[in-house]
């Protein structure tokens, strides 16, 4: 889970002695750690899967991605010129990008194949090789979304009314929200205040966001449409949550 998640370079402990290390130091992230899906997104997620039960359509794409195990949230882009690129998304070709389903690939490769119109190719940079009957293999490409980790900082005043758990309960509240977001959705800053002030005991709060854990400010975090957000720290009051 996300609780479970800490910065690169807290990672320091060699585990396993090994006569050629000496010292180990964490440099970046490679796979952050996921709440387990709340029944808000999985609501989200069925409502889209009962839509799309046609073939050869988007909707019906999404909703067979979706049905993949693991897979909390998937985007399609559509490139339907026969010239032109759009942005790196060939000519006549779809890009699919994927949250979750790591595990998954040939299950979310089969599903793309299975829906896809015939003619119209795949993009991304994870590959995946499909039976086509007794036909040479086809390759399908999709990619797996890019995570933003969000840093927050928030200072409140509370009244005896709030529990010790309280700090707690708003990084579970902020968490929430933004797991709910989906992806290529903007991350409002304004939005979270109402998830602080639902902890019993809040007076008031000042919010602020950041991307890199350095720079922090009331700007809302725009994404990508093969983006989504994670909470990475939440800093309430001088101390980390």
């Amino acid at each position: 889970g996300t609780m479970g998640n800490v910065s690169p370079e807290t990672i320091t402990k060699i585990i396993n002695p090994s006569a050629t290390i000496a010292s180990v130091v964490g440099v970046a992230v490679v796979e952050a750690g996921d709440d387990e899906e709340s029944d808000y997104e999985f609501l989200k997620r069925y409502e889209i899967v009962r839509e799309g039960k046609g073939t050869c359509n988007e909707a019906s794409i999404l909703s067979a991605v979706l049905t993949v195990p693991t897979v909390q949230d998937a985007e399609i882009i559509v490139n339907e010129s026969a010239t032109e690129m759009v942005g790196n998304i060939p000519p006549k070709s779809i890009a699919v990008y994927v949250d979750g389903g790591v595990n998954h690939a040939q299950e979310i490769g089969e599903a793309i194949f299975d829906k896809k119109p015939i003619a119209v190719g795949t993009y991304g940079d994870q590959p995946v090789s499909v039976s086509y009957g007794g036909l040479t293999d086809y390759t399908v490409y999709f990619s797996y979304a890019s995570k933003v980790a969000v840093y927050a900082k928030i200072d409140i005043t509370t009244n005896t009314e709030f529990v010790t758990s309280g700090n707690s309960k708003i990084r579970e509240n902020i968490e929430a929200y933004i797991g709910a977001l989906g992806m290529g959705k903007t991350l409002v800053t304004t939005a979270l205040y109402s998830e602080i002030y639902k902890v019993t005991g809040v007076e008031s709060a000042l919010i602020e966001l950041s991307t890199d854990g350095v720079t922090y400010g009331a700007d809302n975090v725009s994404l990508a449409p093969n983006e989504r957000c994670v909470l990475n720290t939440l800093t309430v009051n001088g101390a980390i949550v």
